[in-house]
């Protein structure tokens, strides 16, 4: 019987492994725009050779891989391999993550897991592969965070989750916005969960982390913004040759080279953001519901303090996303960062096998299983994606539209 059971789950996970892989593959291919924008091409001719400038880590990991190979790293054909081979290896990295947080998983979580994985796949893989997003640095500031994420689930050299956080603002200073939130939270539940000794080495790690990353972002956004003037010209003359069809997006290069804030420039969009996050937050709402649920649910059932703030802390972890949303017009962008941020919060407790975090969500999965509509909680997000980068998505633009028409 044992070894019937044990044939039975190699079998399952060999079918679900080959469904997500072909789902994986057709998503990409489906969305994949073969070709990539002027603003992520641009940011490969940007630095460290001309100072520790703001979002110059990409382009100096170029750049020395150029010399390193010895090829013309100066073609747009280049700079797309470049970020087809980099798509490709983040891929590669978030299958490693979801496969080793499935084989952490308990046996009666594990069609749940499934089910997160395949619908975090579906926000992801489209949004990194469409038009406005492929090549983006967000790809790179969450391989960051999910490969700290990996070694807190694998408890091996967590030290490196001080550099990888260091490393995310360095490709970005909005890290710390976007991505940073899932580490912090995970750090947090460490502190609350482990024993003495563990408790203070997740103290330092976390303290460290947070000072490092803060020094990084005041230093990229306030003290050396805009500190490598006489390099313009030849910054803008070698995006230029990086850029499809000879262009450059001079505005980036303005905002990273010359410190030039370019905030009035996009409050034009700003009216759009609030009607589109509007509708998003109406037609997502049945997700919306069960997330806010389960967290409020689980921080009344706690009777200590610490474990209704670990409860708290992973709910509103999102919070760090305000500034861009208040500020900033990318809200497909910021959008896919809050989506992606609680899928991997469940995904992260049902691997760390957090108790009272599983019985919440079987009763979650109880209340809609053999439900009509169940089916529909999977396909419905299809609707969805991908997340563009001012534009939310397609079909909230156009549902903006007709109610805009309407009234």
């Amino acid at each position: 019987m044992k070894n019937i059971f044990a044939d039975d789950k190699k079998r399952n996970n060999i079918i679900f492994g080959f469904l997500w892989a072909i789902l994986t593959v057709g998503l990409f291919l489906t969305w994949y725009a073969h070709w990539c924008k002027i603003y992520n091409t641009s940011l490969l001719a940007i630095s460290y050779k001309y100072g520790f400038t703001s979002r110059g880590l990409i382009g100096t990991i170029y750049q020395t891989l150029g010399s390193f190979l010895g090829v013309d790293i100066w073609t747009y054909g280049a700079a797309k391999n470049f970020y087809l081979l980099c798509t490709a290896i983040f891929f590669g990295l978030f299958a490693v993550v979801m496969v080793i947080a499935l084989r952490k998983t308990g046996q009666s979580e594990k069609k749940i897991m499934q089910y997160l994985i395949l619908l975090l796949t579906i926000f992801t893989v489209p949004t990194f592969a469409c038009e406005f997003n492929f090549g983006r640095i967000d790809i790179f500031m969450l391989a960051s965070s999910l490969v700290a994420i990996l070694l807190l689930l694998i408890e091996k050299a967590e030290w490196l989750v001080i550099p990888l956080s260091a490393c995310g603002v360095m490709f970005h200073q909005g890290y710390v916005f976007m991505f940073y939130n899932i580490v912090l939270v995970i750090l947090f539940v460490k502190i609350i969960d482990s024993d003495k000794n563990k408790k203070r080495k997740y103290i330092i790690i976390m303290v460290l982390s947070i000072l490092i990353c803060c020094a990084l972002f005041i230093w990229f956004q306030i003290i050396y913004r805009g500190g490598a003037h006489e390099y313009f010209d030849e910054i803008l003359e070698n995006a230029k040759m990086v850029g499809r069809n000879g262009k450059a997006h001079t505005d980036l290069i303005r905002a990273e080279i010359l410190g030039i804030d370019l905030t009035e420039e996009e409050r034009k969009y700003r009216h759009c953001n609030v009607e589109e996050i509007i509708a998003w937050i109406v037609l997502m709402c049945p997700y919306i519901f069960i997330v806010a649920r389960t967290f409020i649910s689980l921080i009344k059932k706690q009777k200590m303090f610490w474990h209704k703030m670990k409860y708290l802390a992973l709910g509103i972890g999102s919070l760090t996303m305000l500034p861009d949303f208040l500020f900033k017009v990318d809200f497909g962008r910021w959008t896919y960062a809050v989506v992606c941020y609680y899928m991997l919060v469940f995904i992260v407790m049902i691997a760390l096998r957090d108790k009272d975090f599983i019985e919440e969500v079987h009763r979650d999965v109880s209340t809609v299983r053999g439900k009509v509509f169940t089916p529909l909680l999977f396909a419905y997000p299809m609707l969805f994606v991908p997340f563009n980068d001012i534009v939310i998505s397609e079909l909230v633009d156009r549902v903006c539209i007709l109610v805009r028409n309407i009234f």
